[in-house]
């Protein structure tokens, strides 16, 4: 398990060197900011409290689990472009296959490169935008604070990373 995380790590520093590493996490934050602004202008439309919580509600639950699963995607694709096609431009491909490590074992680390930092940008700027939207944006057109349904964190914390993780594997 520790040559998988050796080869994670690797990669994962590679990645992060790059520019376009930050390009797509800004183009991932501006799409955000379109989705949330969307929000913005249909509430106007609205004219009862009772149909602005039922569309604030809808659209929160949405942003729970449509902004991890775009974001993952969009992580997972750049994150394994590093972690093969790089590799294979650089010829550390053949290097690694020289060493003493399954091709199972390089497979999973190279898997794991492109899911781990995934979440971990998925779940936080999910978690950013989610309040942002949900404080700045919905509490002064419903007066409370609205939580996302079950199903919602469930398929954001769970669902998606496996589906990508799974993705990544295939």
């Amino acid at each position: 398990m520790n040559k998988i995380w050796v080869i994670a790590r690797k990669d994962i520093s590679e990645a992060f060197r790059s520019r376009s590493t930050y390009v797509i996490i800004i183009i991932m934050i501006l799409l955000t900011i379109s989705y949330i602004s969307g929000y913005e202008s249909n509430v106007k439309t609205l004219t009862s409290q009772e149909s602005i919580d039922i569309y604030s509600r809808g659209f929160l639950n949405n942003l729970a689990y449509i902004i991890p699963m775009m974001f993952s995607i969009f992580i997972c694709s750049v994150f394994s472009n590093y972690a093969v096609i790089i590799d294979k431009a650089k010829h550390n491909i053949e290097s690694l296959m020289a060493t003493p490590v399954s091709v199972k074992q390089i497979w999973l680390g190279k898997s794991l490169v492109a899911t781990m930092p995934s979440v971990i940008i998925d779940y936080s700027i999910a978690v950013l935008s989610y309040l942002v939207m949900a404080i700045g944006f919905e509490m002064p057109e419903t007066k409370s604070f609205i939580f996302p349904s079950l199903p919602a964190i469930l398929s954001a914390l769970i669902i998606v990373p496996m589906l990508g993780f799974f993705i990544v594997c295939i």
